[in-house]
C-alpha cells in the first residue's frame, strides 16, 4: 500500500446467508474445505446468500475526511465491519495503516454488568492502551459525554443515546489514526451534535483519516471532501462530494420512479389525499414554449403548472408551493396570500394554477416541487402534499455548495 494511503481495498466482496442453518452450514463445509487444503466455496453464491458488497475498490488517503452514502441495505455498515477487522472479506483484499477507532453500533464494546467507568476502561484496552494512558484521558472522556452522574451505573441501564454519548466519547478521545464512524450523530441533542462534529473536525485536522458514513446529506457535504455511493453492495460513484451528492439525487429519484411512478413531467399516479373533496391529477414544469422542462439552467424562471380537481365548492383557497430538495423541504416557499391573491370561492371543477418562481438561482441538482390546498374556513391541508410532487433537474457544469448560486462580488484590500 502506499505509504500516503491510509486505507486500501482491493476487489472486496462479502456475503451473508439469510438462514441461521444454511450460514452454520457453509462455515463448516468452508473449514473443512481449508483443513484439506481446498478451497472454500467464497467466490460464488450458494443458497439463501446475497452479495452485501461486490467487487468493492477504493483508496483513502492519510488526514482524509471521507464520507460513505447509499441507500438503506446498500453496504454501509458492511464495509465500516470490514475495515474495523469485525469481518473478513470472503474475496479480495482490506489493508488500513494505524490504530483504528470505530463507533458502529449503540453499545459497540460495552459490557452490559460493568459500569460506564469501568467500560471506559475496557475500550480503552481493546484500543491497545494502557491503564495509565487512559486516566490521563479519563477526565476529558467524561466531560465530553456529559454523563458524570452515571459513570458508575451497569451500562445495562443506559439508554440508547448515553451509550453512544459514551462509546463517541470514548472513540474521539483515544486519538485514533482512523476514525470510523456510523450513522450515530443522529442520536442526541443538537448540543453534543455539534460538540461531536467539533471534535471530529479537530481530529482530522491533526492528520485522522475519518470514515463517515450518514443520511444526513447537509453533514456529509460540510464535513467531507470526498464521498463514495454505494448501492446494491457495488461502489456507483466516488469523487469529489458535491458531485457524489447530485448522483444520489439521481439514484433516488430513479428508485422513487420505479416504486412510485412519478416521471420528471409530473405525473402523479398517487391519490391518497386527506379528503375526497380536491384532488391534483398532475405537475408539471414547463419551458416558455409551454413544453414539459425535465432540466433547466441555473437562472432560468421556473414555471410549475399544476392541474386541480374541485369536486365541491371550496370558499377562499390557499394554495402553498414551494421548491426543496430530497432532504430539505421548502427552500422556497410561497403562498397566494403572501401576494395578496384571493380566488374567492372555486366552484367544483378542473382547474389549471400557474406559479412562476423568478430567477431562483439554484445550484446543480434534482429538486421537488409541492402543493399544499388549505381551506380557509378550516385551516386544514386537504392534499396529501408530500405525495404530490414532480421533479425537475438544474443544469450546470460546476458542482457548488449550498443551495442558492447568487452572484458574488470579492475584493482584498491591505488597510
Amino acid at each position: 500500500m502506499p505509504d500516503d494511503f491510509a486505507i486500501q481495498l482491493d476487489h472486496v466482496s462479502k456475503k451473508y446467508c439469510t438462514s441461521l442453518r444454511r450460514s452454520m452450514l457453509y462455515s463448516l463445509q468452508d473449514i473443512t474445505r481449508n483443513m484439506m487444503g481446498r478451497p472454500s466455496l467464497c467466490e460464488s453464491l450458494r443458497r439463501d446468500e446475497f452479495w452485501s458488497l461486490q467487487d468493492i475498490s477504493l483508496q483513502i488517503k492519510k488526514g482524509e475526511m471521507a464520507g460513505v452514502i447509499g441507500p438503506n441495505g446498500s453496504g454501509k455498515t458492511t464495509l465500516l465491519k470490514l475495515l474495523d477487522g469485525i469481518f473478513w472479506p470472503d474475496t479480495g483484499e482490506v489493508r488500513t495503516e494505524g490504530a483504528i477507532s470505530a463507533l458502529i453500533s449503540a453499545g459497540a464494546g460495552f459490557h452490559p454488568i460493568l459500569t460506564g467507568r469501568e467500560n471506559i476502561y475496557l475500550n480503552g484496552a481493546i484500543l491497545g492502551l494502557s491503564k495509565g494512558e487512559m486516566e490521563k484521558r479519563f477526565d476529558q472522556i467524561v466531560d465530553f459525554s456529559g454523563l458524570n452522574r452515571f459513570l458508575d451505573m451497569p451500562v445495562k441501564y443506559y439508554s440508547t443515546g448515553m451509550s453512544i454519548r459514551l462509546g463517541l466519547a470514548i472513540a474521539m478521545h483515544c486519538e485514533p489514526d482512523i476514525l470510523l464512524v456510523d450513522e450515530v450523530l443522529s442520536v442526541g441533542d443538537q448540543v453534543f451534535r455539534n460538540q461531536c462534529i467539533k471534535r471530529i473536525s479537530q481530529l482530522n485536522s491533526q492528520g485522522t483519516t475519518v470514515v463517515f458514513v450518514s443520511h444526513n446529506l447537509d453533514l456529509i457535504q460540510m464535513l467531507c471532501q470526498k464521498t463514495y455511493l454505494l448501492n446494491e453492495g457495488r461502489l456507483e460513484f466516488c469523487g469529489e462530494t458535491s458531485a457524489a451528492l447530485q448522483h444520489y439525487s439521481l439514484l433516488m429519484a430513479q428508485m422513487r420512479e420505479c416504486h412510485h411512478p412519478a416521471s420528471l413531467s409530473g405525473r402523479c399516479d398517487l391519490t391518497q389525499t386527506f379528503s375526497n373533496d380536491v384532488d391534483v391529477l398532475d405537475i408539471r414544469v414547463i419551458n416558455e414554449k409551454g413544453e414539459p422542462a425535465h432540466e433547466i439552467t441555473e437562472r432560468e424562471d421556473i414555471t410549475v403548472v399544476y392541474e386541480i380537481l374541485f369536486k365541491r365548492a371550496v370558499n377562499e383557497p390557499r394554495f402553498s408551493a414551494s421548491i426543496g430538495t430530497q432532504t430539505t423541504d421548502n427552500i422556497i416557499w410561497h403562498t397566494n396570500l403572501q401576494r395578496n391573491l384571493q380566488f374567492g370561492t372555486v366552484g367544483p371543477g378542473h382547474y389549471e394554477l400557474t406559479v412562476t418562481f423568478k430567477s431562483p438561482a439554484l445550484v446543480p441538482g434534482i429538486y421537488k416541487v409541492v402543493l399544499g390546498i388549505y381551506e380557509s374556513s378550516t385551516g386544514e391541508n386537504m392534499v396529501n402534499y408530500r405525495l404530490k410532487y414532480a421533479q425537475f433537474k438544474v443544469a450546470g457544469t460546476v458542482p457548488l455548495r449550498g443551495i442558492v448560486a447568487c452572484p458574488s462580488e470579492w475584493r482584498l484590500a491591505k488597510k
